[in-house]
């Protein structure tokens, strides 16, 4: 039952932060916003490199999205702060998020 517990919680706070990056499509009953075209960022030409048992701190990964938001954080009221990243962004910062905020931290496979 805790191996499952752990898996649960791990999959909700998987799916909750990833959907921060643009990765949700869940509906919402605000309009849509219209935004004024920019122009494209360069995309990110290295990839950064897992290691085992190094956790970079959490902001250096912060708003790094491999596909960005555009538009108004309706929360907020101002411009999303994703900037162009990769898929390896995003893992590599919900893995440090993990290893600094969830109490059992030591008990998340690192791989």
């Amino acid at each position: 039952m805790k191996a499952y517990t752990y898996s649960s919680v791990a999959l909700a706070v998987t799916i909750s932060l990833l959907a921060g990056c643009g990765g949700g499509s869940g509906s919402s009953n605000t309009p849509p916003v219209v935004t004024t075209p920019t122009t494209p960022t360069t995309p990110v030409t290295t990839e950064p490199e897992w290691e085992a048992g190094v956790y970079e701190p959490q902001s250096q990964y912060l708003a790094k999205c491999e596909t960005p938001r555009s538009g108004i954080d309706p929360f907020t009221n101002r411009a999303y702060p994703d900037t162009q990243g990769t898929a390896m962004d995003e893992k590599l910062w919900l893995r440090t998020w993990t290893n600094d905020t969830y109490l059992w931290y030591d008990e998340v496979d690192d791989n």
